[in-house]
Parts: structure tokens; sequence; C-alpha cells
């Protein structure tokens, strides 16, 4: 993996969530089949996703307020957490696949020596529950996860979900299921042949998570 140190919101980062196919657009990608008529819905999501230029700076202001710091706030505090209880230092992260330069990830954590990644996810007590009750990552985070192991080519994932207190923590450590990746890559795959296009022309899947919030802001 081809490491990268970027700064959330600059233009730098703007530009690197451009140019390559990334983490947390796989669990979009996943949410449908592989057949032609399944992914058309989310494929013309991914390619229509735009914000309202008019409303930019200000919905970005707000996110970065009331979403993005309070989260950025309580992952350091987790992150700082798994380092001490594991005795290693985990360090947020861009990353570029070696083995297919299309893909990227932003990773929450990695540690090189041991080769394994961190993955923090807000409290939510039926995440919680699943992987109590699963030891597994539910059908629409596991995505996410298969595509940044194999861009960082870890051996596996610590993935906490948390609001930075003990009382509310529960995690699992992942290891890449067989099959789930090669869907994964199959289905990017589908998704570069229908959209006739190079990775450089589409649009990242975050502003698609953040259209209604910025519609919103701007109505």
């Amino acid at each position: 993996m081809i490491t990268k140190h970027l700064i959330v919101g600059t233009p730098d980062w703007t530009q690197f969530q451009h140019q390559y196919y990334h983490d947390h657009e796989a669990p979009i990608i996943m949410t449908k089949g592989l057949t032609d008529s399944d992914i058309s819905e989310p494929l013309a999501t991914w390619q229509k996703a735009k914000f309202h230029q008019n409303c930019n700076t200000y919905a970005n202001a707000y996110l970065q307020q009331f979403l993005l710091e309070p989260h950025a706030k309580a992952k350091q505090q987790v992150r700082r957490l798994v380092s001490n209880a594991i005795g290693e230092h985990f360090r947020e992260i861009s990353g570029i696949s070696t083995i297919d330069s299309r893909f990227a990830a932003n990773l929450d954590g990695y540690e090189r020596r041991e080769n394994v990644i961190f993955k923090y996810h807000p409290w939510h007590e039926e995440v919680a529950k699943f992987l109590r009750t699963h030891n597994d990552l539910p059908d629409h985070l596991w995505p996410e996860i298969e595509h940044q192991l194999f861009v960082s080519q870890a051996k596996y994932c610590i993935y906490v979900i948390s609001d930075g207190s003990a009382e509310k923590w529960m995690s699992i450590r992942y290891s890449s299921i067989k099959g789930r990746s090669n869907r994964l890559l199959n289905q990017w795959n589908t998704v570069q042949q229908r959209s006739r296009g190079t990775i450089q022309e589409k649009q990242p899947i975050y502003q698609i998570r953040m259209t209604e919030t910025a519609n919103t802001i701007c109505a």
C-alpha cells in the first residue's frame, strides 16, 4: 500500500476522493446484485450525486461543526484506547492499493509492524447486538472493511463500535471472509464497465451521504 497523509476537507483530500474507488463507496455499490437491472439504481445514484453549488461552503461548515468534529473526537479517543490495550500505535492514514491502483482507502488506523487496521463506528445498539451475536459485520458494513483489507493487505481489522466510553463498547477482529472480496471486486468491475468512463470522471460517494443534509440547510 502506498500511504498518504491527508487532512479531511483540504483540496488534496478532495482530489484524492475523486481519483480512486474508495472504501466508503463500497457499501453503496454492494447494495444491489450483479445483474444489469439490479446495478442500475445505485450506479445512477453514484453518477448523479452532486452538491448544490451555491451552498457548498455553508453546508461544509455545518457538517464540519456538528457531524465531523464530534465523530473525529470520539474516533481519536477510541483509537488511543485500542492502541494502549494492544501496545501498538495506530496512525490515521490514506492509502492506494499496490495490487490494483484503481482502489484507495481512508483508514481510521493502521499499524505497520503488525499489519493491522482499525475501524471506528459510532455507537449503535442494533449494530453492537449483531457483532455480539454473530462475531461478524452486517451486510451494510463488511464491504467497506473488505475494501480496506484489500487496499492495505492487512491481516485483520479491529472493528470498534463505541461512543468513546467503556460502557458502550463492542469490538471484533474481522479478517477477510472467503468470497466477499471477490464479490466486491466483481461489483466494482461491473460498475466501471457500465459507467463507460474513467475513474477520474466519477463523483465521490461521500457527496451522496451529505446531499440530503446540504439540501435541507439550503432550502
